[in-house]
This record gives C-alpha cells, structure tokens and sequence, in this order.
C-alpha cells in the first residue's frame, strides 16, 4: 500500500492530524509549511515514503524471531518492538505519520522523536494524547548528547535534516544497532558522492535510493556494517567545523 492509499484510507485521522498542525502552527513556529496541499504533500506524503521499508524490516524480524523461538511459548505481545528514533524531528515530521499509520495498522514499532527544540516537541505530544498514539514518545536533546546512553541502541534512525550528509552521517549513525539502518530525507543530487568518506569512517553501506515526487526528492538507505568508533559523535561544533 502507498503513501496516498495510507492516507487515504485514514483520512479522518489525518484530517484531524491537520487540523491540530493548523491550529498550532497559528501561535507557534514549527514549519513554514500551512497550506492543506503543502502539508499534506510536504508532510504527509513526503513522511510516508519510508513505511513499505520500515514495515519490511518488521516482517524481516519476526520472521527471525520465529526462528529463534519455535519451541518458545513467547507469545506476540511479549516482543519487543522495532525501535525508530526520528532525528530532528522538527514538528513531528516523519514521525507522526508514520506512527499513526503504524498504530492504526498494529504494528509492533516504537517511535521516538528527537529534537532540541521543546516547543515544537510539545506539538506532538498533543497530537498523541488527541490521536491516541501509544507507540510513541519524545526527547528534548541533541543526538550527539544521548549516544553516550543510547549507543547502537534503534534499529533505525530517520531524519529530514538539510544540514549535509556528512553531518548528520556522524550524528546519527551511533545510535543505530549494528546491521541497523538510516534513512536519511533528501533532494536528489550527488550527496552520497561527497559522503564516500564519512560512510567509510563511520562503517555504514548506502544500499538503495528511493527516488520519488519526480526525481525531485530521495531517500538514501544506508545499512550499519560496522560498529561506531567511541570517538564518534564529535561535538556538534567540531562536526560542523570539519566533516568527515
């Protein structure tokens, strides 16, 4: 099922999803994007192009957990989920499509969403309580401050930074397990060829390019081949100052 069937098919929660944005985005700044065909576009759509991948790698880990369990009387509720940390988060995007998508199709999948900002985090805290989205929570820091505790902790990590992909390779990349992926939101271009040295330190593989909105936008699929040196994150001024 595609992004536009998803959302079709749940319409009246991404209505109401809509109608919250609208309403917040009134008195607080968390997107230059408010017409209802941006957002629903920009937001909405541009969120759900990773779901078929994500929902994939959930088929991919109960299919191994099965394995490892056949004589197990472990039943389904007692897995833990996929764990997705949404870098940068923004105003919730891609999160909470993602989650809401996630929840209303029950899937075993846990989002947190990460950003620095506490005002734009509060969005979607309200947008969880009015949706009732349990699969979700939200952290007000910086990536680099919780690798330290959250090393190599989520199965994948997403974000739609426009900061360059040596940058946000360094950043995100430790917190992802080994053999854990990213996906990072870009605009098609050559990126990924300014980044070979990056991936090569940090030990992350660009598997596939999802190209999608008319060649216009992308999103790159990098798996973790390798563990983090502990070096990694700088700090976020060294990063800026000298990527990798």
């Amino acid at each position: 099922m595609n992004n536009l069937e998803l959302i079709n098919k749940y319409s009246d929660d991404f209505q109401k999803l809509y109608k919250l944005y609208s309403d917040f985005v009134l008195h607080t700044n968390i997107s230059a994007i408010t017409s209802k065909e941006d957002v629903y576009r920009k937001h909405f759509e541009d969120s759900l192009i990773t779901y078929p991948f994500i929902a994939a790698q959930l088929k991919v880990l109960d299919s191994c957990l099965e394995k490892n369990h056949e004589n197990s009387t472990e039943n389904e509720a007692t897995k833990s989920p996929l764990k997705i940390i949404d870098i940068g988060t923004g105003g919730g995007f891609p999160t909470l499509p993602l989650a809401l998508v996630a929840d209303r199709e029950q899937l075993n999948l846990h989002f947190t969403a990460l950003d620095s900002t506490a005002k734009k985090l509060k969005f979607i805290e309200i947008v969880k309580e009015d949706l009732v989205l349990k699969n979700l929570n939200t952290l007000a820091a910086r990536a680099e401050e919780i690798a330290e505790n959250k090393r190599e902790y989520y199965d994948i990590a997403l974000c739609r930074s426009v900061a360059s992909l040596p940058i946000i390779l360094e950043i995100c990349t430790p917190l992802i397990k080994l053999g854990g992926y990213f996906l990072a939101y870009k605009q098609c271009g050559t990126e990924s060829e300014r980044a070979a040295s990056a991936m090569q330190e940090l030990g992350v593989e660009l598997m596939n390019r999802i190209i999608y909105f008319n060649n216009e936008r992308e999103i790159l699929v990098f798996k973790k081949s390798q563990s983090t040196k502990k070096v990694y994150p700088r700090s976020y001024s060294l990063i800026k100052k000298s990527p990798l």
